[in-house]
């Protein structure tokens, strides 16, 4: 299979959504982040007879007698990826199945088979519960909650499952039904949903008052430049003074469409991003045609879910036209991704650069700081409800 590259930086999409970070996941993340720079070197000498004898050793006398040679190279190459990562919480080296490159693709492109929701899955307990309901989907029809827990689907405890095979579970042909028991509260609520193919846009755009809208950039997918251009194209003849974007649970993407999305603020000829490679050698990424947005006050909502392509897109923002980062410090992770297949089907995706903002800072393991911190705490009933957003509309409406 002829091998294809894609520069993304890692992102979990549509129904991958969502992982939220705690303090202590902080802490642990930026320590395994500084341990895992600064460690020291231990050789593993005569690695292939080593190798190739603990191989001999396992296939020779493992207690499963069912285990083989192919099993054991697919775990050693999902090995040596694992062992690139900075902290085992965050697959940005790893190995795809047949299986999920299709699903990656498919997430790529914003087209799912599903019934609507996004969920927050914990990797500790096991435990997965929904964030988001997207509007006229199935599951609104079917009066699904944000905050309802799942219990099972389809009769199968979801307690314990790998997220994967949650998200799989769910996922399924365009028209077959899926059943989900939901913890509400202290009731059990059951839901038959018919599956349908999800066309849930990355771009939302509210409009606050004929002053202020709001677009949220859920994440940068293939349709997602294109998609914020016409919200802008739109902001622009309603002549709305200030724009609020909320980056919120914005876990990056498309590394190239960050940089494209950037670049609709960006004056011609200046920088969006710089790019280093392993070598050190730096290459600038500079916008190549005049700004769709002029004279609009910004400010850019961000939280610790707020990760790769989207800690860039507020970073450049920030530094290029002044806009105000508000809410929670970002994730900090600040590398980019090279997908490529393999001649089996399966593809490897492992980092090949780090990207820094326009004056050339990296917050990798550190994230970005915002202008004002807030407390985010959701509430999707009603825009200006949401701590965060109001926050930024009366920063912005006091600059008109």
């Amino acid at each position: 299979m002829k091998s294809m590259k894609t520069i993304l930086v890692l992102s979990v999409l549509v129904a991958s959504a969502v992982f939220a970070s705690q303090d202590s996941d902080k802490k642990e993340y930026k320590n395994g982040y500084n341990d895992w720079k600064n460690k020291p070197i231990e050789k593993f000498s005569n690695p292939e007879a080593n190798f190739n004898k603990v191989k001999e050793m396992l296939l020779k006398s493992y207690f499963d007698s069912k285990i083989t040679d192919e099993a054991l190279y697919e775990a050693a190459t999902r090995g040596m990826l694992t062992a690139l990562n900075p902290s085992a919480k965050d697959d940005w080296n790893k190995l795809y199945s047949p299986e999920e490159f299709k699903e990656f693709q498919v997430d790529a492109k914003g087209e799912v088979t599903g019934i609507g929701i996004e969920i927050k899955f914990n990797d500790e307990t096991g435990t997965a519960s929904i964030t988001h309901v997207i509007p006229h989907s199935s599951a609104e029809k079917a009066q699904v909650k944000v905050g309802d827990q799942l219990v099972s689907i389809n009769d199968k405890l979801s307690k314990g499952l790998q997220f994967r095979d949650l998200v799989y579970s769910i996922r399924g042909k365009v028209g077959e039904s899926v059943k989900l028991k939901l913890l509400r509260g202290d009731e059990i609520v059951t839901k038959k949903i018919t599956r349908e193919k999800i066309n849930w846009s990355p771009i939302e755009t509210v409009s606050l008052d004929p002053r202020v809208a709001l677009i949220k950039i859920n994440y940068f997918n293939e349709k997602s430049s294109d998609l914020l251009k016409e919200a802008l194209q739109k902001v622009i003849l309603e002549h709305v003074t200030s724009l609020i974007i909320d980056l919120r649970d914005d876990e990056g993407g498309l590394f190239d469409k960050s940089v494209e999305a950037a670049s609709f603020f960006t004056p011609n000829g200046k920088t969006i991003a710089r790019l280093e490679s392993r070598d050190g050698s730096e290459r600038k990424l500079s916008s190549t045609a005049e700004p769709l947005v002029k004279g609009i006050s910004v400010a850019v909502l961000v939280s610790e879910k707020t990760s790769s392509g989207a800690e860039l897109f507020a970073g450049s923002l920030s530094e290029t036209i002044g806009a105000k980062l508000i809410g929670m410090p970002t994730h900090g992770k600040w590398s980019a991704q090279t997908l490529e297949t393999l001649d089996n089907g399966f593809a490897v995706k492992f980092t090949t650069s780090v990207f820094k903002t326009p004056s050339g800072k990296s917050y990798a393991g550190v994230g970005l700081e915002p202008d004002v911190m807030v407390n985010l705490i959701h509430d999707e009933s009603e825009s200006l409800k949401d701590e965060a957003v109001k926050t930024a509309y009366n920063l912005l409406v006091g600059h008109i």
